[in-house]
């Protein structure tokens, strides 16, 4: 058999050229696919996001081949995105362009419409009660950020992400769409940047592995008692969070959490062609860590002088779900810069702020 690499490669750009010229050459495909899968396997556990991001921008269809060569996963998206024109099929934001690539999350939920359908009945309401400004912090791809901009053509967002391959598919996703005009895409996140934005009214929308214990900080950040929060809550990696985060807003807000529900094939029209247990791999969020199942959450908190969304959720149209939602308890305009496409942000030092 023959050697995949003539040269031990030095930099990334010299693997980029070397794979795509293998993989443009169909005799060597065919007749050493293992040999190429094996190369991958180890190349693409060092190498990490940015060469991956770069091999796509250089190769798109070079890139989807061999990453569906060694995957599974892969494979099955493939086959769901081409088969739905890449197109989000239900859900709140049903009918969104997709990109055949995601960011910490898998990318076939969302494509069905299943992806965090716990969340799908809030999602509506914050719709209906079309807020001012959109904030999510922790934006990977873009598919709340892109879905809300879609969704309310008359609202401002802005999108924070640490990692510099997730902004650059958030801004993909929102050419897409026809909305990267609306949508601020920035790096890190912190209280002084959220103290900056205009809050009374808005929309936050955050999911950042623990970080936001350091973020919502009412006593440092007092507009967040006049914002509406949509946060997923990880006490996987910060034990007792949700108790200690809760706790701060007491006084200000009341809250409504929703717990991670089982999901069920059926209830998804764009899954009937496929065979039963690809059915069930393509609506598995993969919630786990080092192959152990997690207990997620989210919670929604809601000023309580304002008009609230939790009321008595109906189920989900989409996925059939009724969100186990907890009895109501009491709980604990500045700089416009962020708000423009323009804006930058040069702060870069703070855990990766990505969907899990």
């Amino acid at each position: 058999m023959m050697t995949i690499l003539s040269t031990q490669p030095t930099t990334h750009t010299d693997v980029a050229a070397e794979v795509t010229r293998l993989a443009s050459n169909s005799e060597f495909r065919t007749r050493n696919a293992e040999s190429i899968k094996a190369f991958l396997r180890r190349r693409l556990r060092v190498i990490g996001d940015c060469f991956k991001h770069r091999l796509r921008s250089a190769s798109p269809r070079a890139y989807a081949w061999l990453r569906e060569a060694h995957n599974p996963w892969a494979r099955l998206t493939g086959k769901i995105g081409r088969r739905q024109d890449w197109r989000v099929t239900s859900g709140p934001f049903a009918g969104m362009r997709y990109i055949d690539n995601a960011h910490g999350s898998r990318l076939i939920p969302k494509l069905v419409g299943s992806y965090e359908a716990e969340l799908h009945e809030v999602i509506r309401r914050v719709i209906d009660a079309a807020p001012p400004v959109v904030i999510d912090v922790g934006c990977a791809e873009g598919y709340y950020a892109v879905g809300f901009a879609r969704a309310l053509p008359n609202a401002s967002l802005v999108a924070f992400d640490i990692s510099e391959p997730a902004r650059a598919l958030c801004a993909e996703l929102a050419r897409a769409n026809d909305v990267a005009e609306r949508i601020a895409i920035e790096g890190f996140c912190d209280c002084q940047t959220l103290h900056r934005l205009p809050l009374t009214g808005a929309f936050l929308l955050m999911d950042c592995e623990g970080f936001e214990l350091e973020l919502l900080r009412p006593d440092l950040v007092p507009g967040l008692a006049h914002t509406i929060i949509l946060v997923e809550l990880h006490d996987c990696f910060v034990p007792g969070l949700t108790e200690q985060l809760l706790a701060r807003f007491q006084d200000t807000h009341r809250v409504r959490l929703f717990p991670l529900q089982e999901r069920a094939p059926d209830d998804y029209p764009a899954l009937h062609w496929l065979k039963r247990t690809d059915q069930f791999r393509a609506i598995d969020e993969d919630r786990r860590i080092n192959g152990k199942p997690i207990e997620q959450q989210w919670a929604l908190l809601e000023p309580k002088y304002a008009p609230g969304l939790c009321g008595d959720f109906s189920p989900n149209s989409s996925g059939g779900h009724k969100p186990q939602i907890s009895t109501e308890r009491p709980i604990a305009r500045r700089d416009q810069s962020l708000l423009t496409p323009a804006a930058t942000n040069s702060r870069t030092h703070a855990p990766d702020c990505i969907a899990p």
